[in-house]
């Protein structure tokens, strides 16, 4: 494939190059702490977790691996603040995969997942 106004091969955009500009956007206009009048969007860190499954699984950023990314970065969300999943093998990864295919919403995942964490 060409590119018409060049007759040169088409250029795309490194993962690398990608994901520079996803840093620089977000330092200019803000990061994932979704605040509005200074107050987070989400009620507490259940939900922001939720979150990340709900945007990373529901949106497909990756070529491949987005349940699995969604739901590792939920945990590690949710460890970094104090919360530790209990679950494990395969329950966690199928209520992702039920989330999305259900399209259930984000409170229903939230709920999983604070039926499915303790405090550490």
């Amino acid at each position: 494939m060409t590119n018409r106004a060049a007759k040169q091969p088409v250029v795309f955009l490194s993962e690398a190059l990608v994901l520079k500009i996803h840093e620089a956007e977000i330092a200019r206009r803000g990061g994932p702490m979704m605040q509005f009048g200074g107050e987070f969007l989400h009620r507490d860190v259940f939900e922001m977790a939720a979150a990340y499954i709900y945007h990373i699984a529901g949106n497909h950023p990756f070529l491949d691996g987005n349940k699995r990314v969604a739901l590792a970065s939920a945990a590690v969300f949710l460890d970094l603040n104090g919360y530790r999943l209990r679950e494990k093998g395969t329950a966690l990864a199928d209520m992702v995969t039920e989330a999305i295919e259900k399209h259930r919403s984000k409170s229903w995942i939230a709920a999983r997942l604070r039926a499915k964490s303790e405090a550490i």
